[in-house]
Parts: C-alpha cells; structure tokens; sequence
C-alpha cells in the first residue's frame, strides 16, 4: 500500500520521566501509540468515547460513597441517583466539546450504560461499599500513619516511587482483618477472570503504597460492579519483576527517539481494537486483515464527489464503495480518505458514526 507512505505520521515525542501503570500497559502493548499520544501534533486524535466517560463515571459514584458521604435523609438510592446523573451529565457535555460538530447520543443508549448503573446503585444501597465508608476514627486514633502518612483507608490518593519512575492513583488502599489490601474497581460489564494488564497495574500500586507506608500489601484486590471481590496475595518477587519490566520499556522509549525508525508499532488485532490512533498509523493499515476486530474501517482514494457522499477506490483497486462523511472533512477527487469505525448504510455504503475518526490526506501530500 505505498499511498499510505503519506498517512503514517512519525511522532516526535519527549522523552518518559516517570510513567502510570496504565501508560505501562499501553507501552508494552505498542510503543508508537505512546509516541502518538505524547506528541503535540498527533496527541489531539485521542478523544473521549462513551466507554472512557462511563468509567469516568463508575469511578466518581465510587470514589464519592467510599468518601464517607452520605444523604441528609436517608434515601441512599436517590441520592445514589442524583451523583450518578450528575457525573453523567458532566461526561456528556465533556464528548460534546471533544466532538464539536457530531450528535453525542444520549446517555442512555451508551453501551453497558443501564447494566452499569443499576449494579453499582443498587450495591452501594444494598450494603456499605468497599467494606463501608470509613467509620469514624476511635478516640485517641492517630490520624496518620507512624511515618506521618494520612490514616487508611486512602481514596483515589497519587502515590509515586522516584527510584523507579512509576506513579499512580489507587481506587483505595485500606486495611481489613489486619491484611493491608489494594483495591481497584473494574466498572465494565464483562469483567470477569484478572488479565494480565489489570495485575500488572495492582503490583504497581503495591510497590507505591510500600515506597509510602514502608510495607507491602498482603493483597490486590480487584471489584466488579457486582460488588465482588477478587483478592490476590502480593508476592514481593512479582512486585520486582513488575519494576524490572517497568525500566526496561522506559528506557527502551527513550532509546528509540533517537533512533532513525523511532517507537515501535506492534501492530495485533486486539491491540489495535481500541487504539485511538489507529487512523493515521500506516503500520496498522498495511497489517490489518479483514478479520480483524476493528469494527469497519476503510481506506480509498476519492473518484467522486455526491452531495450525499463520496466514492472511494480501495488503494488495492479491489473495488468502490461509497461513504458517508457527517463531520466538517471536505477531500476532493484523488485524495486519500481513510475511517474507522464507520457503520453499514446500505449497499456498498458505509456511513461515519458520531465518533469515527476521518483522516483526509490530499493527493499532493
């Protein structure tokens, strides 16, 4: 596909400092979506979907009730509601202004939206989240810890460990039964077994909460919107091999800025599934295949132009079809179109979603 030589962008990002256990994930996945997202000329593809704004959302509800708050009148489930709804409105008018010009659906069609909100709910109604709110400290409690940190439990509190240059902000870190424990909340819906990725992240905020308190957590513990509870107990060598990981890749990045390739694409089609930038990576578009779970994504040159759409001619020449564009792009005859996660709209159509990325590149590119 040697048109798509014009698409890839070449990131030129600064170099990592310190890094979050989800950045992690991300540079073990595919060092180039990291260069992507930390270079001011590409960083801007990466927008707010329906998916990150109602985990915004479950985390905010969360963080709220295990706060210590609570409703003047004892109605928990209505003022469960109103926080919920709240949030939800403040994630909305966040997409909107991430996708000027496109019709943001409402809240309630949002995948997993419904499922997500009366679990979480009706749990914290149900029963005090996350073993309660804290209760209140006994009569001479210190209200911090021997070595001067606040008293457990912490909710949502940054932690950072300069040796390794991992930082992070942990769901809540508290103490059940004498076993000091690190709690994160997976609020989609098909959480099921740990992943990898999500243990990586629990061992990083292990080693944190040990560079705070001194000590590491006897567990990891992860909570689904059902209200249950995976615990894990902390293995020091785990935490280690984390940290040796950790520096490698970091050290790696860094290396590859300098290099003449740069970061790395690893292009995979789970890895690319959700990747934001995908759109503008010629990586990715030479190595998709059509049973790759990227929705539907397509790439064509421009051989006609219709007040209702644009003709494509797939950049093999295998055939035409035709696309549906519903944001401000205008491409002329022969330039290169390529969108993701487009949506059927009839035969050999295709039409953009509120939220398909669009990369025009012009044929003199």
């Amino acid at each position: 596909m040697p048109v798509l030589r014009d698409v890839d962008v070449r990131p030129d990002p600064s170099e990592i400092d310190k890094i979050s256990p989800s950045a992690l994930n991300r540079l073990l996945e595919c060092p180039k979506r990291v260069a992507y997202g930390r270079d001011d000329r590409t960083k801007g593809w990466d927008r707010p979907t329906t998916r990150t704004a109602l985990g915004i959302v479950a985390h905010g509800l969360a963080e709220a009730v295990t706060r210590g708050y609570g409703p003047a009148d004892g109605d928990y489930t209505g003022w469960l509601t109103t926080i919920w709804e709240d949030l939800v409105a403040k994630q909305v008018a966040q997409l909107q202004r991430a996708w000027p010009g496109r019709q943001v659906p409402p809240a309630h069609s949002w995948p997993g939206y419904a499922v997500t909100k009366v679990r979480l709910i009706r749990g914290f109604a149900r029963r005090p989240p996350w073993q309660a709110a804290p209760a209140p400290r006994p009569a001479g409690q210190p209200a911090a810890t021997a070595g001067g940190e606040p008293a457990l439990p912490w909710v949502e509190r940054r932690l950072e460990d300069l040796g390794s240059r991992l930082f992070g902000t942990p769901d809540r870190v508290d103490e059940v039964n004498g076993r000091l424990r690190v709690v994160d909340l997976k609020s989609g819906v098909g959480q099921r077994e740990v992943k990898d990725s999500q243990l990586r992240q629990l061992l990083v905020y292990a080693l944190l909460v040990k560079s705070s308190l001194g000590r590491l957590p006897d567990d990891v513990v992860v909570l689904d919107i059902k209200g249950q509870e995976q615990a894990i107990p902390v293995d020091a060598s785990a935490v280690a091999a984390v940290v040796t990981v950790a520096a490698a890749a970091v050290d790696g990045f860094n290396q590859s800025l300098v290099s003449a390739t740069g970061a790395e694409a690893r292009p995979a089609p789970q890895t690319c599934r959700w990747c934001e930038f995908r759109v503008i990576c010629g990586d990715y578009w030479a190595a998709r295949g059509s049973d790759w779970p990227t929705a539907i994504d397509i790439a064509g040159v421009v051989v006609g132009i219709t007040t209702h759409y644009v003709e494509l001619r797939s950049i093999d020449g295998s055939g035409d079809w035709r696309l549906v564009l519903i944001g401000p792009e205008q491409p002329a005859v022969g330039d290169v179109v390529l969108a993701v996660d487009v949506e059927p709209a009839g035969f050999e159509t295709s039409r953009a979603r509120w939220n398909s990325r669009v990369r025009v590149v012009p044929a003199t590119a």
